[in-house]
């Protein structure tokens, strides 16, 4: 075996180790066998799922920008799983309020994660039976009534019995904090409501 062979093998093998160590520590939203999630329709590789739009690069800063942003703005309960696919869950939830945007009695909502046996969310799914204030995004599915969740989490308040509201961003709970403060002391699903209504065009 020649110098300049030896040299040759050396380097295939330091360069083939290089991107055996760079792949075992990549992210799983870097695998590309994996759906993209961005503002824009996608595909993915595998067949039986239709990528969700849903995105966590379209974070808010603010109430108002949120406000400015969802293209739905609704009260609504999830009820039921519509379909489980391998990377997440399209639920059923029934409107009883729209704060902007088309009217609609039920959506359809897509999210990251999954349901388990006895029907308990994992991940960012909603829970069912409970009553949330939703910002969400327009699902480019297609569909009218297809929509996701504002960054994950973050376009979603859980609304609890005594009127206040609990949402898992720390950003939109300082809001909601402030803004409750600026509507006197109104209960803060309705100091939301009407934050929201004087958005209205």
């Amino acid at each position: 075996m020649t110098k300049k062979t030896v040299v040759i093998a050396l380097s295939v093998l330091v360069i083939g180790c290089f991107v055996l160590f760079a792949n075992k520590g990549s992210k799983p939203w870097q695998n590309p066998a994996l759906p993209v999630h961005n503002d824009s329709a996608t595909a993915s590789s595998a067949p039986s799922f239709q990528a969700i739009d849903a995105t966590y690069g379209d974070y808010s800063d603010s109430l108002e920008e949120m406000r400015k942003n969802a293209d739905v703005i609704l009260i609504g309960k999830p009820v039921s799983v519509f379909e489980q696919r391998e990377y997440g869950v399209i639920s059923n939830v029934e409107v009883e309020e729209t704060l902007k945007g088309q009217s609609f009695e039920k959506i359809r909502l897509y999210q990251i994660g999954r349901v388990d046996e006895e029907m308990k969310s994992v991940g960012d799914v909603l829970e069912f039976g409970q009553i949330y204030v939703l910002f969400l995004g327009k699902q480019e599915d297609g569909e009218p009534d297809t929509y996701y969740v504002k960054a994950g989490w973050q376009g979603a308040f859980l609304q609890h019995s005594d009127g206040t509201l609990s949402n898992k961003d720390s950003t939109m709970s300082k809001e909601l904090t402030a803004l409750q403060r600026a509507k006197s002391g109104k209960k803060a699903v309705d100091a939301l409501i009407d934050f929201v209504s004087e958005g209205r065009p």
